[in-house]
C-alpha cells in the first residue's frame, strides 16, 4: 500500500519506458531505464525467443521461451529498483507539455513522476498522446485451447502447416491432472482477417476438425481401447483467444518517443 505522503511526492526519471513485451523490458534493462508493464498477459506462453543475445552474465538462447526470458528481465529490474509499479499499473496518463507521467494504481492512487525522455513501445492504457494513427492492426493471432480427451500421450511437441489457419499446434503437458508428466493438451494457431473471425469456416468448430484431422495425419491415435485399436481423437474447446497483431512506425517526438521495434530489431540494430 502506498504511503499516504509518497502518493503526493511527484518522482523524477532519467528514462522510463512502458511496454508488455520483450522489446520493452529488454530495452529497459540494458539501459537501466525505469520499466512500466502497462498491459498483463500479452506474451503467449509456448512463443521461442528466436535470437542469442548476451546479457552480460547471462546468454538468451533462441528457444528459451519468451515468458521464461521476460519474468527474468522483469525480475532484474525489480531487484535493482527499476519496477516501481511492478503488478500494480492500471492505465497511465502522459501530460506532455510538462514532461510528466500520472500512473493509476490498481487501488485507486495515482503516483506523478516526471522524466527526462519517455519511450512507448505500447500505448495500450495510455492517454495523452496522438500516436494513434501511427498503429493499425495487420491480422490477428486467434489461439484456440483444447482440452484433450482422447489423444493425450505422444511425442509430438508442435505440428505446423502451410495454411494460416491452424497454422500451428503447440503440445504441453496438461495441467489438468495432478501429477501428470506424459499427456498432453494443446492450443492452435491461426492467422485471421477481421472479416475470418467472424465467419463460421474458421471458427472453433472447424478449427477443433482441422486439429484433429492434423494429429491423426502426424500419426497421433486416440486412447487405447483394447488390443490394436483406439478410440477416435477427442477434443473439447477451452478458450479462444485473439490478440491483434499490429504494426506501427517508430516516432521520434523529442522527449517522447513511440518505438515499436520487435526485440529481435533492437538487438540486430545495436540499438541496446
Amino acid at each position: 500500500m502506498w504511503d499516504v505522503n509518497l502518493r503526493e511526492h511527484t518522482y523524477h526519471y532519467e528514462q522510463v519506458v512502458i511496454g508488455s513485451g520483450i522489446n520493452a523490458v529488454l530495452y529497459a534493462y540494458k539501459t537501466n531505464s525505469i520499466f512500466i508493464d502497462n498491459s498483463m498477459d500479452t506474451i503467449f506462453p509456448l512463443d521461442e525467443i528466436g535470437f542469442s543475445y548476451d546479457l552480460g552474465h547471462k546468454l538468451i538462447e533462441p528457444t528459451d521461451k519468451s515468458l521464461d526470458v521476460f519474468n527474468y528481465l522483469a525480475y532484474q529490474l525489480v531487484c535493482n529498483g527499476l519496477a516501481p509499479y511492478s503488478g500494480l499499473t492500471e492505465s497511465m496518463r502522459i501530460i506532455p507539455e510538462e514532461n510528466r507521467l500520472n500512473v493509476i494504481t490498481k487501488n485507486g492512487y495515482i503516483s506523478k513522476c516526471t522524466f527526462d525522455k519517455l519511450r512507448l513501445f505500447d500505448i495500450t492504457n495510455v492517454s495523452g498522446v496522438s500516436f494513434d494513427e501511427e498503429t493499425r492492426v495487420e491480422r490477428y493471432r486467434v489461439l484456440d485451447w483444447f482440452n484433450v480427451r482422447s489423444g493425450m500421450k505422444h511425442d509430438h511437441n508442435l505440428i505446423s502447416s502451410d495454411e494460416d489457419f491452424c497454422n500451428k499446434i503447440y503440445f504441453y503437458i496438461s495441467k489438468r491432472i495432478d501429477g501428470n508428466k506424459d499427456k498432453k493438451d494443446l492450443v492452435a494457431e491461426s492467422f485471421m482477417s477481421e472479416q475470418q473471425l467472424n465467419d463460421f469456416d474458421y471458427s472453433d468448430t472447424i478449427a477443433r476438425i482441422k486439429t484433429a484431422s492434423l494429429m491423426k495425419h502426424a500419426g497421433i491415435k486416440g486412447t487405447g481401447n483394447g488390443a490394436g485399436r483406439n478410440l477416435p481423437i477427442k477434443l473439447e474447446l477451452s478458450e479462444r483467444e485473439v490478440r491483434a497483431v499490429k504494426s506501427s512506425r517508430y516516432v521520434d517526438g523529442g522527449n517522447i518517443i513511440f518505438d515499436n521495434r520487435k526485440a529481435k530489431e533492437l538487438v540486430e540494430q545495436n540499438a541496446i
